[in-house]
């Protein structure tokens, strides 16, 4: 998540999950705080298939908004970690 944190348009980036079904293809979902929707969207998802990650679901938050997860962490291959923000 440190590259997806460093990118203009994102604020925070929370309740990431990456996995596979295949061995091949990769997926990803996960939570994108920024006040530039469409720039921080177009830039995570360019991002994550530079790793190899080409099907993406991103839900955008406000910076004021309190997450509806009732636990956010980030999850990658079966690694949970909790995110506080």
């Amino acid at each position: 998540s440190d590259h997806l944190l460093a990118l203009d348009a994102v604020e925070d980036v929370h309740h990431l999950h990456i996995w596979t079904l295949d061995g091949q293809n990769s997926y990803a979902t996960l939570h994108v705080v920024t006040s530039e929707p469409e720039r921080a969207k177009k830039s995570v998802r360019a991002e994550l298939e530079e790793h190899g990650i080409g099907h993406v679901t991103i839900e955008i938050e406000s910076a004021d908004e309190v997450c509806h997860e009732r636990e956010c962490h980030v999850e990658i291959a079966g690694v949970s970690v909790h995110h506080h923000h």
